[in-house]
């Protein structure tokens, strides 16, 4: 059985040596000459430092594979989305080693909270590759035709995609959203599993009353009652997420002048807006606070705005 592990500075010669066979005799990738050591670690250093996984298989006392995920594309919007690549040692293929790799990068993927993965096949005759990703869970997406010359020949590239489950948070929260019946009691459920989940010290549910021109909160999670159970919707920084229709993610609100002072010991506040349908008009808001100065990632506000997105349909249900 083969040792799926981290790649190691010591395994390079052998990564190496198994891509520029692929470069040299395969259209799997575009490349037409072979990087050598230093240009491999250089890649292998630059995956790594930006915590993507970055795998070898190890069968028979040798290195007989490799895989990484990498970033799908260089600009900020697209930080939630990786690109695979799996390479297979030639004598090694047909023992089930490219989908252990690749079943593992997905693993690693998920853990570390990206959303999508994309395999960017070189070659639409690459049946091994593209039936591997189809395996585990790709689905074929698009096909560019004749983009690539190599080998005297032009050469498409098959595009697949696979939904990550970056936390696993989203299936957990639509079973509450499931199998809840009256709003309050749908509602505070989510505001106990956002708090435990997260480790947040304080989690609230708001909602906007137009008519009277305040929020109000609806129900909260954490040590006591909120200071401001309603307030004008000009005011806080609730009312600046309201006004603003965006989140608002402050990594330190103790010298903030829109922070409505709740907790002595809160020390980072953030707001998501919840849109309806009909209106898309802000109806709601998540307002999570924590002890910790700077304490909401990248990866929390994803979850908290894919939250509002799915709480859309509650706040059609009306107050009971």
């Amino acid at each position: 059985m083969a040792l799926i592990r981290t790649a190691t500075e010591l395994d390079l010669p052998a990564v190496t040596e198994i891509y520029a066979h692929y470069v040299r005799h395969s259209t799997a990738t575009f490349e037409i000459e072979p990087p050598d050591c230093v240009e491999m670690k250089r890649r292998q250093a630059e995956i790594l430092s930006q915590g993507l996984p970055y795998l070898v298989a190890e069968a028979d006392g040798r290195v007989a594979g490799f895989a990484y995920a990498a970033p799908y594309r260089a600009r900020p919007a697209y930080r939630f989305t990786v690109e695979d690549s799996v390479y297979i040692h030639p004598d090694f293929r047909a023992r089930g080693l490219g989908r252990a790799l690749l079943s593992r990068l997905i693993e690693l993927s998920e853990s570390a909270g990206f959303h999508q993965m994309i395999a960017i096949i070189g070659d639409s005759g690459n049946v091994g590759s593209i039936r591997l990703h189809e395996r585990l869970g790709f689905r074929k997406v698009g096909v560019l035709e004749a983009v690539g010359r190599k080998f005297g020949l032009w050469i498409d590239t098959v595009l697949m995609q696979r939904a990550l489950d970056g936390t696993g948070h989203a299936a957990e929260l639509g079973l509450i959203l499931k199998h809840g019946t009256p709003r309050t009691g749908i509602l505070q459920q989510v505001a106990d599993f956002l708090r435990q989940s997260g480790n947040h010290r304080w989690v609230g549910l708001y909602e906007v009353d137009r008519a009277s021109q305040e929020v109000r909160n609806l129900v909260f999670s954490g040590p006591g009652a909120p200071a401001y159970p309603a307030f004008p919707l000009d005011k806080g920084l609730t009312g600046q997420a309201i006004r603003q229709r965006r989140t608002v993610n402050i990594g330190d609100v103790a010298a903030h002048p829109l922070y409505l002072t709740a907790f002595g010991t809160t020390r980072s506040e953030i707001i998501v807006p919840i849109f309806d349908d009909p209106r898309n008009a802000v109806v709601g808001t998540i307002d999570v606070e924590s002890e910790k100065l700077h304490a909401f990632s990248d990866w929390d506000q994803v979850l908290l705005e894919d939250c509002a997105e799915m709480l859309r349909p509650v706040w059609n249900l009306g107050p009971e």
